[in-house]
């Protein structure tokens, strides 16, 4: 009897760890209008002229698939302005509870000039908390 105990407790002092072990670091936002929500905020902001953005499930290396959100922006006007608005409306979008969401975006402005958004004043910004914590 006292096994079959042990056996239990073990089993489940394990599981426990391993949901624990996964924290909020791949806390992504619930349901799937987001992932166009977000797109449409970046496309909607006031001197956003275009945008080639998309939100993908990609393998996080960890054996579990986590969105990402990528691409590039093209500004018109004000670069920082603009970027700092279009980002904060996608941080909006997300959420604080999106750190399970990958970030990599770029933008570019009137003469085409790529630049990302980690040379725009937000670097170390690779997932939608710290987007959102950059924002705030």
């Amino acid at each position: 009897m006292r096994a079959v105990l042990v056996l239990v407790m073990s089993s489940a002092l394990l599981s426990a760890c391993s949901l624990f072990g996964r924290g909020d670091d791949q806390a992504v936002p619930e349901g799937d209008a987001w992932r166009t929500e977000v797109i449409t905020a970046i496309e909607q902001t006031p001197g956003v002229v275009s945008a080639d953005l998309t939100v993908n499930d990609v393998d996080s290396g960890t054996g579990s698939r986590l969105p990402l959100l990528q691409g590039a922006f093209t500004v018109d006007g004000d670069t920082q302005t603009v970027t700092d608005e279009a980002l904060r409306r996608a941080a909006d979008v997300m959420g604080e509870e999106s750190s399970g969401v990958r970030v990599k975006l770029s933008v570019r402005d009137a003469s085409g000039t790529a630049t990302r958004i980690s040379e725009l004043g937000y670097p170390g910004v690779s997932n939608g908390r710290a987007l959102w914590e950059a924002t705030r």
